[in-house]
């Protein structure tokens, strides 16, 4: 496998290696040029994708999307090198919604177990601007458009690992799909294991269990309960669970 790369605080020309460089410093944009359809082997790019014409461009989102199915399909010891490398790329590149778009599309497109888990992941990682795309989804009415996907459940559960991201999960809270209002409060379990969003998210969790007028989100939202106050069990901060 030919792998390009640029080191951050170093050149912005690419290198070519035939090993994996497990560094978290790296932003990748060219994979698997081998088998890339669109560019023959051993092409080597100088200066950032930002600054290529446009076919070039598309031959970058291409090669992302390379990165995202090594991502994957990859076995467990791997799999955290190539969810650098797609964390890396999104948080540098200059398409940076076009890439979770894709992300997103061949995530859900996979048929591996744990495809959603591995998008979850990128997402909820502080480099990646999931702020940003929320609010761009929202604005523009998409998340509407989304609704009852697997898209959208990546997205809430994403949110739910985040500080900056309250917005989206207020908007799923007051969604009218029962299917968001259930990502929501998988969200905010996932929330109340964060300091900051604790008991805002444990008091959102407690009154969707009791209040939602679907039985399929209160029955979700209870069992979450439940498994909260297990984990608390025994310990002091128990508050108004």
């Amino acid at each position: 496998m030919t792998v390009q790369y640029s080191r951050a605080g170093q050149d912005t020309s690419w290198r070519t290696c035939t090993s994996i460089p497990e560094c978290d410093d790296i932003t990748f944009e060219t994979i698997e040029t081998i088998s890339d359809p669109h560019i023959e082997e051993g092409t080597i790019y100088e200066g950032p994708v930002s600054r290529f014409d446009t076919k070039t461009r598309e031959i970058g989102l291409s090669q992302f999307e390379s990165v995202v199915r090594l991502m994957l399909n990859a076995n467990a010891m791997k799999k955290s090198v190539h969810r650098n490398w797609v964390i890396n790329d999104i948080a540098a590149g200059p398409r940076w919604m076009e890439q979770i778009d894709s992300l997103l599309r061949l995530a859900v497109a996979s048929a591996k177990p744990t495809r959603l888990g591995d998008a979850i992941d990128v997402l909820s990682h502080p480099r990646v601007d999931l702020s940003a795309y929320a609010h761009e989804l929202i604005r523009c009415d998409e998340l509407l458009r989304r609704a009852d996907s697997d898209e959208l459940h990546i997205l809430v559960r994403a949110a739910g690992r985040r500080e900056d991201t309250a917005h989206l999960l207020n908007w799923a809270m007051e969604s009218e799909s029962d299917a968001v209002r259930g990502s929501a409060a998988e969200a905010l379990y996932d929330c109340v294991t964060t300091k900051s969003g604790r008991l805002w998210a444990r008091d959102a969790l407690v009154r969707l269990s009791k209040e939602d007028v679907s039985p399929y989100v209160r029955e979700v939202a209870a069992e979450l309960v439940d498994q909260l106050l297990e984990a608390l069990d025994g310990s002091d901060d128990r508050g108004g669970v």
